[in-house]
C-alpha cells in the first residue's frame, strides 16, 4: 500500500517527494528504476530487505529495521521485500518533486514487452514459462517470507553495522537540543553515497520546542 505526494499534490514542493509505504511479510515492490529521482528511505516500523543492481551489474543485499535507512541512485535498479513477521512501514523521500511512484520503470513491464523468444534466451527459461510471467507491470507482488534459505540470501564475512547503501540512524548518538528533544542526522559525510539527500530524525520531548 502506497500514500504520495509531489509537487502536483502540493506546490511548494518543488524539489522533494515523498511515499509512505507499507508491505506485507512476503510482500514485495518488484525490481524497478527510477529515471528522474534518488531514493531515499527511512524505516518506521518492521523490517525488509532489499536488492539493488548498479549499472556494472554488482548486486548489494541488505536488511532494514526501525531506525534505518538506504539510498539508492537514479537509475540502479532495486527491489524491497517484507520479511515479517509484521508489517514494514517506511518513507520514501525522492529528490525530485515532480517524481511519482507510479511512473517507474519496471522489470515485469519490461519482461511483457519483449518477444517471448527474447526472455527465453536471456532469463534460461523455457517458452512455456515465459508464458506464465506476469501480461503487464505487477507493482507489488506476494512471495514466501526470505529466510536464510532463500536464493537471495548472501552470508556476509564478517558483521557490519553500515554498508554502502544502509545507514542505522537509530544507532547514532544524539545531539541533545536545549529546548527538550534529541536530534539525529545523516549527510554524505556519515553516508558517502546519499550525494543528493541528507536526513534528520528530531524527537520533541512534552512541551519541547525548536529554535
Amino acid at each position: 500500500m502506497t500514500r504520495g505526494a509531489s509537487v502536483r499534490d502540493f506546490p511548494a514542493s518543488v524539489g522533494i517527494a515523498g511515499v509512505s509505504m507499507r508491505l506485507a511479510p512476503g510482500g514485495m515492490r518488484e525490481l524497478h528504476w527510477h529515471v528522474n529521482a534518488a531514493e531515499w528511505a527511512y524505516v518506521l516500523s518492521g523490517h525488509c530487505r532489499t536488492t539493488i543492481i548498479h549499472p556494472d551489474g554488482a548486486t548489494y543485499i541488505d536488511t532494514f529495521g526501525p531506525g534505518d535507512t538506504w539510498y539508492f541512485p537514479k537509475g540502479y535498479g532495486h527491489s524491497i521485500q517484507g520479511i515479517g513477521p509484521d508489517e514494514c512501514h517506511f518513507i520514501l523521500i525522492f529528490d525530485n518533486g515532480d517524481f511519482s511512484e507510479d511512473h517507474t520503470f519496471s522489470v515485469t513491464d519490461f519482461i511483457a514487452s519483449v518477444p517471448p523468444e527474447i526472455v527465453a534466451q536471456n532469463l534460461g527459461i523455457s517458452l512455456e514459462e515465459v508464458d506464465r510471467l506476469p501480461k503487464k507491470e505487477a507493482h507489488f507482488v506476494l512471495g514466501d517470507v526470505p529466510d536464510d534459505h532463500s536464493a537471495i540470501s548472501a552470508t556476509r564475512a564478517y558483521p557490519e553495522l553500515t554498508s554502502m547503501h544502509r545507514y542505522p540512524l537509530a544507532a547514532q548518538q544524539p545531539r541533545r537540543a536545549p529546548g527538550g528533544g534529541t536530534q539525529r542526522i545523516v549527510t554524505a559525510t556519515e553516508f558517502p553515497i546519499s550525494t543528493t539527500t541528507t536526513g534528520s530524525v528530531l524527537e520533541l520531548q512534552p512541551a519541547g520546542r525548536t529554535a
